[in-house]
């Protein structure tokens, strides 16, 4: 699969290592339309093309064109480099198991977007969202409200109407935090336990998400919780499956938020160190700010044992029709 990787403040990696040799071409937004007016950016070889002029606030897609004449394939950095927002990123361009890609710019999945500078307002601007599904409490959202500009602001649908996550409430996890308050706590099973919930007892707001994302008006689309790896992973995981996507991929993706939220989980964890008795051990605290495949595997597990397939998790638990999920495929795979 083609990638982008930052290189630097101004620069990206171009890579396409089983890829035949191409021509870059470089557009706003990943339309056929927009790639007729692209910028051409040179050929990309098997050794990749590093790409100088453009910042990590400048939202570029890129379309593969191959010398040979096969199908031509867009790619773009995974993650939007937000200076207030470290896990916001595109879920295009994973491949789903019928040969189609997930088009890219109509997925997003984040954290609170509740820090935000100039700049990320205006790359969120740009990005066009439309609806944001909001997987935090209300006290959440109370506390840390998204700041997006006043230019064009999407709709933010709460679609939780309760607590998640079994025993790992973020509300009172935040209290016990901010106490000191939390020797007695096995994150890691709480976690395990609370993805097998996701998909069982405390299912109705990935209900609700996976119906709103089945209307066509509602793209450009972004799923989001607190951190973005754990109410945000398993709200992607769903879309992810109903647009037919491996389960090997779901759980790269999922697993990409400890990779992307590293630095801040290591701030976060230094300020709890300064905010608590010298006596009290932080580290039982790790395992809350990291992405474990165990977790993700514990929603897999619950999705087997209680309706056999992925299919039957979007159907019957999730009550979406097969003919929705096939409108949906139609619309966000290319």
């Amino acid at each position: 699969m083609p990638r982008v990787d930052r290189r630097g403040a101004d620069e990206v990696e171009i890579r396409w290592d089983e890829g035949p040799e191409s021509e870059i071409l470089v557009a706003t937004h990943p339309t056929s339309t927009a790639a007729s007016d692209g910028v051409s950016a040179g050929l990309l070889t098997s050794g990749g093309k590093r790409l100088r002029g453009y910042p990590r606030h400048q939202r570029r897609y890129f379309q593969l064109r191959p010398t040979d004449g096969t199908a031509p394939r867009w790619v773009a950095e995974r993650r939007l480099g937000l200076d207030g927002q470290p896990n916001l990123r595109d879920l295009g361009g994973y491949a789903a198991a019928d040969g189609r890609n997930i088009r890219w710019g109509q997925l997003f999945r984040s954290g609170a977007l509740s820090e935000l500078s100039e700049a990320d307002r205006g790359t969120l601007d740009d990005l066009g969202i439309r609806v944001v599904c909001d997987f935090r409490t209300p006290l959440e959202r109370e506390r840390e409200p998204h700041e997006f500009s006043d230019q064009q602001p999407p709709e933010q649908i709460a679609v939780s109407r309760e607590q998640l996550a079994g025993a790992l409430q973020p509300d009172d996890m935040r209290e016990r935090m901010s106490a000191g308050n939390f020797d007695d706590l096995e994150i890691g099973t709480l976690l395990v336990d609370g993805n097998d919930a996701f998909a069982t007892s405390h299912r109705s707001p990935f209900k609700n998400m996976i119906h709103v994302a089945c209307s066509a008006e509602n793209y450009p689309l972004l799923v989001n919780c607190t951190a973005g790896k754990d109410r945000a992973g398993f709200a992607s995981a769903v879309l992810l499956m109903a647009l037919g996507v491996p389960r090997a991929t779901v759980q790269h993706d999922y697993l990409l938020s400890g990779y992307f939220r590293r630095e801040d989980s290591a701030r976060k964890m230094k300020m709890i160190r300064q905010q608590v008795p010298p006596e009290v051990d932080v580290s039982v605290l790790s395992p809350l700010f990291e992405t474990r495949p165990e977790y993700i595997q514990a929603a897999f597990a619950a999705i087997d044992r209680e309706w056999g397939s992925d299919k039957a998790f979007l159907t019957d638990g999730l009550e979406v029709s097969l003919d929705q999920i096939e409108a949906l495929r139609d619309r966000l795979l290319e």
